[in-house]
């Protein structure tokens, strides 16, 4: 356990909390910053660790002023307040900042955090444990070792996921596997009060479809169902799936039959993909991906590019845009946009 460094968590809820375990177990010290007593009294009595407890940032201050160099912020409170959260942060001097998902609620916030990012010397990491836990190249090495080709399409869909708390960890972990940005979409999304985190939350439900030149992401939830998400990624001759596990994501392989394609290669003469035997079911770790990740930051050779960390976050509010506007909309999106400056209740 580092004695040296510390951690402030700004938001304890469902996140937060585990985010305060898996600190607790590298960080001696722990600054714990939520508005809801029930939350800090949970840290109070769940962490044994040195835990300082505040309602607002207001009251928080550390012990040692330079302290501030050897700590790191983790903003998991709600998207609506990642902003305010961040410009605190950095206004008591601390460079070292992980950022959850959603990035923040409008793209004209995202893009005043991403310019002070960048002039100030800031080390910024969002909270993508797919793509940090590397599972985008094993799903590339995979398709090019089994399936003949490149992945070539995403389909993700399910019940009450919502497209924006849960569809952009795939567009994240999408943009890794087609390596490239998204260059257009078109989505049709409902927003729903039924965010367990809180009614003035959205939750939404519809489609969203990103391209990638000759690529594609396709996301579809209904919030009349209660099915957990299903992620299938196609590759020439096969698709292979994969499923979340907790500590583990779980891909099985499934591939045409070799005799049928050569009988006719055509890649319109389609077939059915068949399970491999159990040498092609990998279990892909990322337990520890959280606390590699904020190792990271105090790590001088890391390299958390501030546009890629923030580049799913402008692509699902780019999905709202789309779905208000009823039309495709071409990517990336400039200052020029008329909706740049829309708050979104993203949580």
């Amino acid at each position: 356990m580092d004695v040296n460094r510390s951690a402030v968590i700004i938001g304890v809820g469902h996140v937060g909390k585990r985010h305060a375990l898996k600190l607790s177990k590298i960080f001696k010290k722990l600054y714990i910053i939520d508005p809801n007593e029930n939350s800090l009294n949970w840290c109070k009595d769940n962490i044994d660790n040195e835990v300082l407890l505040f309602n607002n940032f207001s009251e928080f201050n550390f012990e040692d002023t330079s302290e501030s160099n050897r700590c790191v912020a983790v903003i998991s409170n709600w998207g609506i307040d990642h902003h305010t959260a961040f410009f605190n942060s950095v206004n008591k001097k601390i460079n070292k900042i992980y950022m959850e998902k959603p990035f923040s609620h409008s793209l004209s916030k995202i893009n005043e955090i991403s310019e002070y990012v960048l002039k100030n010397n800031i080390t910024l990491v969002s909270g993508f444990q797919l793509r940090h836990s590397e599972l985008g190249e094993v799903i590339k090495s995979i398709c090019n070792k089994y399936l003949d080709s490149q992945p070539v399409q995403i389909t993700i869909d399910g019940g009450a996921n919502c497209i924006v708390t849960n569809g952009i960890h795939f567009l994240d972990l999408a943009c890794t596997i087609f390596d490239k940005e998204p260059d257009e979409v078109f989505a049709k999304v409902i927003k729903s009060n039924i965010n367990p985190r809180g009614n003035h939350l959205g939750f939404w439900e519809g489609f969203a479809s990103f391209g990638f030149i000759n690529q594609r992401l396709n996301i579809s939830f209904s919030n009349q169902s209660s099915i957990r998400l299903s992620c299938k990624i196609y590759a020439k001759n096969g698709y292979l799936t994969i499923s979340d596990k907790g500590n583990h994501a779980e891909i099985i392989v499934y591939k045409r039959n070799k005799k049928e394609i050569e009988n006719d290669p055509r890649i319109t003469r389609t077939g059915f993909g068949f399970e491999f035997t159990s040498e092609t079911i990998q279990n892909h770790d990322i337990s520890n991906t959280f606390e590699n990740i904020i190792l990271s930051l105090f790590n001088s050779d890391n390299n958390h590019d501030i546009s890629r960390e923030t580049l799913a976050a402008k692509g699902i509010l780019a999905a709202l845009i789309s779905s208000k506007n009823e039309k495709l909309i071409k990517l990336p999106l400039n200052k020029n946009n008329s909706d740049y400056n829309i708050e979104w209740p993203v949580s």
